[in-house]
């Protein structure tokens, strides 16, 4: 057992947190099973984790035995934090939540021993993918050069992409509009369609990128959006086209122009009110009844699978000055849930990363997510069992035979087939767009991702900066509270003042150059240094590029309706 000092106040575990063992003993291959202590916050609908079917099965297949440590959702950030202050915490932290600032204080501290050795020795395939994987790779390692730990990788591309804008098609085909390119002409589509009693844009403000304004600024100047993750990720700080420098995107003269627009939309009440108080049940609701002209959101504003038809992408709009961009949400993972403690012995640490190395291949991966293989192809036929391979004609989401079918519709209690995405993962874009898919244009929306695979692939890949500031910042220890109060000092300042030029309650043309020193005044050098350290170096978008053939494929779908290679 390793051992070392915590430098933080022990403090005495709450009696809340739920550590039994699994009961159930794995086959002996000839010798005893290993106890892998593990804390982990399961998803709500998982039932007991000793009857589940995947922790049976890798139960056997590892000769291992686990002795849960269970917080519940809403408390894992708090047991989490009491368990590792009280010095009593596992030797495994299977689903944790720690930012990169967490992971490299404990790693310094010594209570997360260095993976990398680990990895290559006992999980190959795991070491293979971080080092091919550059998203992955960046958030993997510390400054120092070691790994502590590992976060969750679901790559999604349409979700890199989401801070999108929406137009009903049948109201701008009603009132003989196009579709808007540039701001002048979205600015027009508004404005006739709130002479004709139609709320010309709308929001919400708890759905996902239902907020307008990320997404009309991009035609003045780059706005990450609300993309902040830990300690890192700010929406608002921007890199050089060269890599080099950090730029603060909310003191530029492009994020002025982008203010003047949007104040100029809201004084002509083409901003609904609503926006800024409604929640995304009422937004739905209204958009289905065909009463808002655009509505921003990372996916269609309806609920409804078969009016999705009556939405269609707005592509980004193209500014005054010629800028056209999109928010980017593809540099970094954000959240890390698994480690190693100094509790661990090396048997331990050999028949954890043996699992994980075995999870982060596909039969690994699917089963780990949904439990046992089904044995036939007909998912009517597969009783019980989540997923399956596919039948022969059947395509996936690239218009290739599918690998396997997939049942969604998963109980949302007592689930007991796998572990559905509790731990680390590793799933790329390939392995998600294997599963058999409607296609893309279905008059039914059940196609839905491979639409929005479409159109992120057509309109928005390809429209981001070259670089970004990684979402995960390795900010040092004694620097933590520091940089986290810049951080939130700064941008509460950025979003009060953008509220206010945006309604006018204070007017752009006097108050700009008093809000430049406010934000200055704040500390935004120091700020802005220290992100630029802690980032080791800036995320490098260029691997995100449109598959032409693919979109070629769609187009011609959608003009032909030849939906004929979907079974």
């Amino acid at each position: 057992m390793r051992k070392v000092a915590i430098s933080s106040a022990a403090l005495v575990v709450s009696a809340g947190m739920l550590a039994f063992g699994s009961g159930a003993m794995a086959a002996t291959h000839g010798e005893a099973p290993t106890t892998l202590s593990m804390f982990t916050s399961p998803p709500a609908q998982l039932g007991n984790l000793n009857n589940n079917e995947f922790t049976k099965l890798v139960e056997k297949k590892f000769n291992i035995n686990f002795n849960w440590t269970i917080a519940p959702a809403a408390d894992e950030l708090t047991k989490q934090s009491v368990i590792l202050s009280s010095g009593d915490y596992p030797a495994i932290f299977w689903d944790g939540n720690f930012t990169s600032a967490q992971v490299l204080q404990y790693g310094e501290e010594g209570v997360f021993v260095p993976l990398n050795n680990l990895i290559k020795k006992y999980a190959p395939a795991v070491w293979k993918k971080i080092e091919a994987t550059g998203e992955l790779r960046q958030s993997s390692f510390a400054p120092n050069g070691n790994i502590y730990a590992l976060p969750n990788y679901n790559s999604c591309m349409h979700c890199n992409f989401s801070s999108r804008m929406w137009v009903d098609v049948k109201l701008l085909d009603k009132y003989h509009l196009s579709m808007p390119k540039t701001t002048a002409e979205f600015e027009h589509d508004l404005e006739v369609f709130k002479s004709h009693n139609i709320v010309p844009l709308s929001g919400a403000t708890n759905g996902w990128q239902t907020e307008p304004i990320t997404w009309i600024m991009n035609a003045f100047t780059y706005d990450g959006g609300q993309n902040t993750v830990g300690y890192g990720g700010d929406e608002y700080v921007n890199v050089s086209s060269n890599g080099k420098n950090l730029i603060f995107g909310p003191t530029q003269p492009g994020w002025k122009q982008g203010l003047e627009y949007l104040h100029t939309l809201n004084a002509k009440g083409l901003i609904s009110s609503a926006t800024f108080t409604q929640d995304n049940t009422q937004l739905d609701d209204a958009a289905e009844k065909n009463k808002i002209g655009f509505v921003p959101g990372g996916v269609w504003p309806t609920s409804n699978p078969a009016q999705q038809a009556n939405w269609e992408l707005v592509p980004p709009l193209t500014g005054p000055s010629g800028h056209k961009g999109v928010a980017f949400y593809g540099n970094g993972l954000g959240q890390y849930v698994f480690a190693i403690t100094n509790k661990s012995n090396l048997q331990e640490d050999k028949k954890v990363l043996e699992l994980i190395n075995y999870i982060w291949t596909y039969p690994g991966l699917m089963t780990w997510n949904f439990g046992p293989e089904a044995k036939t192809s007909n998912p009517a036929d597969a009783k019980g069992y989540y997923w399956g391979p596919a039948a022969k004609g059947v395509k996936d989401m690239n218009g290739q035979q599918a690998t396997y079918w997939v049942n969604s519709n998963l109980p949302t209690s007592n689930f007991n087939a796998g572990w559905y995405q509790m731990g680390p993962m590793y799933q790329t874009n390939a392995e998600r767009y294997e599963q058999a898919s409607p296609p893309p244009f279905a008059p039914d929306g059940a196609g839905a991702q491979s639409l929005l695979q479409f159109v992120t692939e057509k309109y928005m890949i390809g429209h981001q900066p070259k670089y970004t500031v990684p979402t995960d910042i390795w900010v040092k220890p004694n620097q933590v509270q520091n940089y986290s109060t810049l951080q939130t000092n700064i941008n509460n300042y950025v979003d009060q003042w953008t509220e206010e030029f945006i309604t006018g309650s204070e007017p752009l043309s006097s108050g700009w150059t008093s809000y430049v020193s406010g934000v200055k005044s704040l500390g935004l050098a120091q700020y802005l240094s220290l992100t630029k350290s802690g980032m080791v170096a800036p995320f490098n978008t260029s691997s995100f590029k449109e598959d032409v053939a693919q979109v070629r494929r769609m187009e011609n779908e959608k003009q032909t309706g030849n939906f004929s290679l979907y079974q």
